[in-house]
């Protein structure tokens, strides 16, 4: 199977847009900028000459990296853009911006006076592009395969955004229902994944690993046919293209079956289980002739699609005639049926690959950095306001302490030293040294003041005592006459105010 043809690939047809760029856009992305910001429009020149290049290049209806790498920056723009300018529907910035579809029989076109519409038909756009790009790689080397791997997986994801996180079904277009959407989606992503078998097939892998690979691709296929044959994506796809597809994705699933036979057939030619080999291959004959049947239907067009089945017909055909014979000969081993025979589980590697429209290298520099949005605007008003009135706060913190120690400074009376003096030549003030002689002609000065205010410690002590047993005897007085009494009422007060002082002193020793 090495040398089979490369089977075709299908890709989205891009939207069309109806105008290089909206005429009244720019005048009102201006009066917003002097009205709403009160800035001088002029400044920003040359982000609306760039915004209007972005827009014409991303609306050129061309397939190559240069046009995605543009169509990936504006799509991002627009998404900053719409954190500082109302763009949606009845907003002072909406426009009108008008695209077509060609997807179904008559081009059908649409307008919304909505940034989001825009948004989504870029991101639609984005993934036609990468899909085209890999449909047209000639995957004939290991540069060209990777490529159609990396674009088909590129391409997969923004149908999947676009349905899932965009909202387009809300626009009516055809474009945007999410079967469709769904669809391509699913398509790209086991395209991709039929790059995977090419290069498993042209690297020689094992048996069990190319035919765990043709075994999703074919199942993928038939359910890609189920899908276009419901009447929901019947509406929004030509006519002529959904035969095609159907042809297409019917032969691919009996293609793939049929590969996936084959290499289990040659797997159990290694185990030497003969007879299973006779009924995979077997299979594998009967499905490429059903690929090859359905492919002959279309007249005009899947020219690489059937040298892809002759091949493969001509190589599964000539290997299960020579099992056959062997088998009948040599080995005599039984023919299981094809349901009885062991399966393989299905594998992939291919996934949807996502981009981040806000890394630099894709967004480049934000075109209006410079205009901050209301709510931001909003946001510093206030931290400045909260900024200002807890520096006041400081401020008037600091001034406090420093009265304070103005204060006690005037109060050391260290005015009155000269710092200047040598040491030797140095006298304290006379009312301090008066005050250290009268201290040192009384050396037990100390010890008799804190014997006595032990004596008073104990004092308090003993009153605090007697206060609160004078207290309990008082309050356990029932008698409401007595209460009433103002003399009661003098000793209750005072003895209240007694025990306060007396707590106080506590609490400060």
């Amino acid at each position: 199977m090495e040398g089979i043809p490369k089977v075709p690939m299908i890709s989205p047809d891009m939207k069309i847009p109806d105008d290089p760029m909206p005429a009244d856009w720019v005048p009102k992305l201006r009066e917003y900028i002097f009205t709403h910001y009160n800035d001088d429009p002029s400044k920003f020149n040359e982000a609306f000459k760039e915004l209007q290049s972005m827009r014409y290049h991303a609306c050129r209806y061309s397939a190559d990296t240069e046009s995605i790498c543009i169509m990936k920056r504006y799509y991002a723009q627009l998404q900053m853009m719409k954190s500082r300018f109302p763009m949606e529907t009845n907003e002072p910035v909406s426009v009108s911006f008008a695209w077509s579809d060609r997807s179904c029989d008559m081009s059908v076109g649409a307008a919304y006076e909505d940034v989001n519409y825009e948004i989504c038909c870029i991101m639609y756009n984005i993934g036609a592009a990468h899909a085209t790009i890999g449909m047209n790689e000639t995957r004939s080397d290991e540069g060209s395969r990777k490529n159609a791997f990396q674009n088909f997986q590129y391409a997969s994801w923004p149908f999947e955004y676009l349905r899932d996180n965009l909202g387009a079904s809300k626009f009516a277009s055809s474009n945007f229902e999410p079967e469709l959407l769904t669809f391509f989606s699913q398509i790209l992503l086991v395209q991709a994944h039929e790059c995977l078998i090419e290069k498993a097939i042209f690297d020689k892998r094992t048996n069990c690993i190319v035919s765990k690979l043709a075994r999703y691709a074919a199942e993928t296929y038939f359910e890609l046919k189920l899908r276009l044959d419901q009447d929901t994506l019947s509406d929004y796809i030509l006519n002529s293209k959904l035969k095609t597809w159907k042809r297409l994705c019917e032969a691919k699933a009996h293609f793939y079956e049929a590969i996936k036979r084959f290499y289990l057939g040659q797997q159990c030619c290694e185990d030497e289980k003969h007879g299973e080999s006779v009924a995979h291959l077997s299979a594998a004959l009967e499905q490429i002739k059903e690929a090859q049947k359905v492919i002959q239907k279309d007249k005009r067009e899947s020219e690489s699609m059937k040298q892809a089945i002759s091949f493969a017909l001509d190589i599964i055909t000539q290997k299960e005639a020579k099992v056959r014979k062997e088998n009948d000969f040599v080995y005599h081993d039984r023919v299981p049926k094809a349901e009885d025979l062991t399966q393989v589980e299905p594998v992939t590697k291919a996934q949807a690959i996502s981009f981040d429209p806000f890394k630099r290298d894709t967004c480049g520099d934000d075109l209006f950095a410079a205009l901050l949005p209301a709510n931001v605007l909003k946001g510093v008003s206030m931290y400045s306001e909260e900024k200002a009135k807890l520096k006041r706060e400081i401020i008037q913190k600091i001034e406090k302490k420093d009265t304070d120690l103005e204060q006690h400074l005037l109060s050391l009376q260290l005015n009155q030293l000269n710092l200047d003096q040598n040491l030797d030549e140095m006298r304290l003030p006379e009312e301090l040294l008066q005050a250290s002689a009268a201290f040192t002609a009384q050396p037990h000065a100390l010890f008799d003041l804190l014997d006595q205010l032990n004596v008073v410690a104990t004092k308090s002590s003993e009153a605090e005592i007697k206060l609160t047993d004078l207290r309990r005897r008082l309050l356990n007085v029932k008698c409401p006459s007595l209460e009433e009494d103002q003399g009661f009422k003098v000793i209750s007060s005072k003895v209240d105010e007694l025990m306060d002082r007396t707590s106080y002193s506590s609490s400060r020793k």
